[in-house]
Formats: C-alpha cells, sequence, structure tokens
C-alpha cells in the first residue's frame, strides 16, 4: 500500500511542477500582450518626451515634458516658453513668450498629444506585429508593435512602438507616413508611474 501511495506521488510531482512553472510564469512575467494592455491602463504619469520631425527643412527637435492624470487632464511644458493643458477636449496653450493665453482645436493638435499613452496606444495593432527585439535601442530588450494610425493626415500613416520589456515603460515610437518614410520619433525618458498629480500643475 505505502509502496503504491510512493510511486503514485512521485508519478505527480512533474505534473505539479509543470502546474507551478505555468502559474509562476503568469504571475511574475506577463506576457507581451499584457505588458501592452498595463501600460495603455496606466492612470497617471509624468515623463520626458523628445520629438523628432523629419520634413522638408530637415530635422527639428523639441524636448518637453509631459504630466498626464486620467481624471484630472495632462499638460505639455515646452521648456518655460510654452505650456499645453488638456482638458475635457479643449487644449488651453500659455505662451510666455508673448505672455498670451488662448485655446487650440483638437484638430490641430495631432503631433504633440499623439505621445500620450493612453492615445497612442488607442489605435488598431496590426496582426501579427507584435514581437520581440534588441537592435533599435541599444542593449535594451524591448517589445515592439505597428498600430494602425486613422488622422488622416498622409504623414502619420502608422506607428511602431517600442516598450522596454523588463521595466514595462514606453521607449519610443517611430511614426512614418503614407510612402513608409520616418516622419517623426517620439522618445520618452524618466518614465514615472505616479499615483496622482498636484493639481497646481494641471
Amino acid at each position: 500500500m505505502k509502496k503504491k501511495v510512493l510511486i503514485t506521488l512521485l508519478l505527480c510531482i512533474p505534473f505539479i511542477s509543470i502546474i507551478l512553472v505555468i502559474m509562476f510564469r503568469l504571475t511574475v512575467v506577463p506576457t507581451n500582450e499584457e505588458v501592452i494592455s498595463q501600460l495603455k491602463e496606466i492612470t497617471c504619469y509624468k515623463t520626458n518626451v523628445e520629438y523628432i520631425t523629419n520634413n522638408s527643412r530637415g530635422e527639428e527637435k523639441e524636448e518637453t515634458t509631459q504630466y498626464y492624470s486620467e481624471d484630472k487632464g495632462a499638460r505639455i511644458d515646452f521648456g518655460i516658453d510654452r505650456i499645453k493643458f488638456y482638458k475635457d477636449g479643449n487644449i488651453r496653450v500659455e505662451d510666455n513668450i508673448s505672455n498670451k493665453e488662448y485655446n487650440v482645436e483638437a484638430d490641430l493638435d495631432k503631433l504633440h498629444s499623439l505621445a500620450f499613452m493612453k492615445n497612442l496606444l488607442s489605435y488598431p495593432i496590426e496582426e501579427g506585429s507584435i514581437k520581440e527585439g534588441q537592435e533599435e535601442w541599444g542593449e535594451k530588450k524591448y517589445i515592439e508593435l505597428t498600430l494602425e494610425l486613422f488622422l488622416e493626415n498622409d504623414h502619420l500613416d502608422k506607428a511602431k512602438v517600442f516598450i522596454d520589456k523588463k521595466e514595462k515603460t514606453p521607449i519610443g515610437a517611430i511614426i512614418y507616413d503614407k510612402e513608409g518614410n520616418d516622419r517623426l520619433r517620439i522618445i520618452y525618458k524618466n518614465f514615472e508611474k505616479l499615483k496622482e498629480i498636484d493639481n497646481d500643475l494641471l
């Protein structure tokens, strides 16, 4: 009897081990799709964002700081020169150079607001485009995916997004035009998830 119980236990050990490995993987190592979903669901963060635009005038760079709160709205600081506030579908601009304040239509601000995680990851993922790599961003192992942008703008047709697989934070995005040319690069630095953002900032 004891021998049968012992044999049964020995036979069960491999199956129990396999189940434990699967459970451990699901809880500790999320799938690429889960990482993308978690990033999309972040409700509050701060990050530096660099925009690199390629056009007929050559390459232009903008260094910004982005604040995002799902409840309170969002803000982009363009150094000390200009601040854009995004709330309830409205965009308010504080121009510190001309010392003026004015509103901008949302349709005229597709480029900068595209960098908000909630906006960027709201577009459909191209089938079969989710993969892993390590060539584009130095030694960082990343998740790569391609998004179909529906912005009615020939210069903003598709986006290739890169996510740090280990840190589960955005690295950057490359935006292509209808011809497949690299038109815009969005680079995230010092991405920080927050519990909340000070009301005075938004």
